[in-house]
């Protein structure tokens, strides 16, 4: 087998290893978090997806039919629930849970 054979295969299953260890860790932040996801309405629901979207608040406010305040009073909320410190923690939880 040429060595350039044997370099491609440990290359991918270098790749492969990763990609079993961010699901698994994954699967474990899901797990450790699904009390906090069964606390969240409908409505943070919707607002967390879009948040991770990348849509700021003026934008889900208008998608939404609701103010832009009411978009940061729920903000708010979901970062209280979640204990959320970032928008990374954020977009953590909302890919852990299917909602983008």
């Amino acid at each position: 087998m040429p060595t350039t054979d044997k370099a491609s295969r440990r290359k991918h299953m270098a790749s492969m290893a990763y990609k079993l260890n961010r699901i698994r860790r994954q699967e474990l932040f899901k797990q450790q978090n699904i009390h906090l996801y069964e606390l969240l309405t409908t409505r943070e629901i919707e607002i967390i997806t879009l948040l991770a979207k990348g849509l700021n608040n003026p934008e889900i406010g208008k998608k939404l039919f609701i103010s832009r305040r009411t978009v940061e009073q729920h903000r708010k909320n979901l970062k209280r629930k979640l204990k959320l410190k970032s928008y990374l923690e954020l977009l953590q939880f909302a890919l852990a849970f299917n909602l983008v």
